[in-house]
């Protein structure tokens, strides 16, 4: 009760009348409204700037990506490209040399973990590293085994 009392008197004492009293008051009206109207306008500003640069780093993102999938996917068809013909080469060569070949094709790119030769019908003919399949692999079931290019006796994955 008493906080109110005080507030009260503070006001009684305040005497709006004066002219001292009409600019002050005048002049802290104005650069109270200028400052929230320039506070706005620049937080607009950059609020909208800082929306076109986020648009910007994305589209730029994507764009590097793309890139880099679309140079990735070019390599893989390289590395594929050059097993086929290693594999389709004619004459009949023994398991060892291709097996080599195979080698050599998978050490020149650090992402390959293996390459594997499979018969039309889904059998693993040649992998290399030489390891066991999953049991669950299921290869016949799977769209990519289908859409092979039936021309070759062996498919190169």
């Amino acid at each position: 009760m008493r906080l109110w009392k005080h507030v009260c008197s503070l006001f009684k004492s305040f005497h709006i009348r004066k002219i001292q009293t009409i600019i002050s008051l005048s002049t802290t009206t104005i650069t109270v409204f200028v400052v929230i109207l320039v506070s706005y306008m620049l937080f607009d500003r950059f609020s909208k700037v800082s929306e076109e640069n986020t648009y910007l780093n994305l589209n730029q993102i994507i764009e590097q990506v793309n890139a880099n999938l679309e140079l990735y996917v070019s390599g893989m068809e390289d590395v594929f490209e050059v097993a086929e013909a290693k594999v389709n080469a004619g004459g009949k060569r023994s398991d060892q040399t291709l097996e080599e070949q195979l080698g050599t094709i998978l050490s020149t790119r650090e992402d390959l973990v293996s390459i594997a030769l499979f018969s039309m019908d889904g059998q693993l003919v040649r992998n290399v590293p030489s390891i066991p399949m999953r049991q669950n692999t299921k290869l016949t079931e799977q769209a990519w085994l289908h859409g092979c290019d039936l021309r070759h006796q062996f498919s190169v994955f």
